[in-house]
């Protein structure tokens, strides 16, 4: 069954049909609309899918259940929800005053603006559906956006805001919404290298960083070792002991406050370990430049 909206604002589509349908097989909007946005209340449940739309759903107050697959997920204010076409779905507001945004885009139109960055296209064309917690800055941007569009009179540059609000939502969604999809993976692994090259997380209990990993374990192992041809843990003595060489170099401290600032609890550890990378322990490896200056 195919229902069509009859209503349009300047090129947006009204969403009286949410309210006249308990339960539809696809929703189809008419020709020629490209993009809607509405804030809406807690009382929309009705299962559906969208034959030729994208969708994105913003968590503006309360809290939500999402039901997908046999699935229910909870939504809390700042959750942004992404649902591919034709992926059946409902959700559902706790209370009266839970509200949500959504926002529609049609899906040439979408996939055109997608295609700018050729991973952004590959990304939500081959994902069906993930739920991402916006950061307050992207949050408060993309609610701004959506509800200037989803005002009661359209602004009369709606269709550059839509274009922008689907921009934001295209990189804020696209930032590890399914960090089991490679793209994700490799963006998080990328970020990885970038703080271990930066000598940051050298203190951090590796367990940790695992742990930070939405995915499995293996699946950031298996990653990062393609990508850099060591173990997370290779990679990163090798850059503490990069760092703990420049503060030998560099700074008069003390060999133990060296070791415990690449984080290194245990001396003969850490000194067996710099003695395998530089060929000297670190004692001698401090008289070494001491002299050479």
């Amino acid at each position: 069954m195919e229902k069509t909206s009859n209503g349009r604002e300047n090129g947006v589509a009204e969403f009286s049909i949410y309210n006249q349908v308990k339960t539809f097989e696809s929703l189809r909007m008419g020709d020629g609309i490209r993009y809607y946005c509405r804030i809406l209340p807690a009382t929309l449940y009705e299962h559906h899918c969208h034959a030729d739309f994208y969708e994105f759903a913003l968590i503006a107050n309360g809290t939500f259940t999402h039901y997908y697959n046999g699935q229910k997920t909870l939504l809390h204010i700042g959750d942004l929800l992404y649902v591919r076409p034709n992926e059946y779905h409902a959700i559902r507001g706790e209370t009266a005053d839970d509200l949500h945004y959504v926002f529609v885009a049609e899906k040439e139109w979408f996939e055109r603006i997608a295609a700018r960055q050729p991973a952004y296209l590959e990304y939500f064309t081959n994902t069906p559906l993930a739920v991402r917690t916006l950061p307050h800055q992207q949050y408060d941007y993309v609610s701004y956006l959506a509800g200037v569009l989803a005002g009661r009179v359209p602004p009369p540059n709606s269709d550059l805001i839509a274009e922008q609000l689907l921009s934001s939502l295209l990189l804020f969604g696209s930032q590890e919404l399914n960090p089991q999809s490679h793209f994700g993976v490799q963006r998080y692994v990328n970020h990885l290298i970038w703080e271990f090259n930066s000598y940051r997380l050298l203190c951090e209990n590796i367990g940790r960083i695992y742990q930070d990993f939405p995915a499995s374990q293996t699946t950031l192992i298996n990653h990062f070792k393609q990508t850099t041809g060591k173990s997370i843990v290779e990679y990163r003595h090798q850059k503490r002991m990069e760092y703990a060489a420049h503060l030998l170099a560099v700074d008069n401290y003390q060999v133990t406050t060296v070791a415990g600032l690449v984080g290194f609890s245990s001396m003969s550890y850490f000194s067996s370990l710099f003695k395998e990378f530089h060929g000297m322990s670190p004692k001698q490896y401090q008289l070494a430049h001491r002299q050479n200056k």
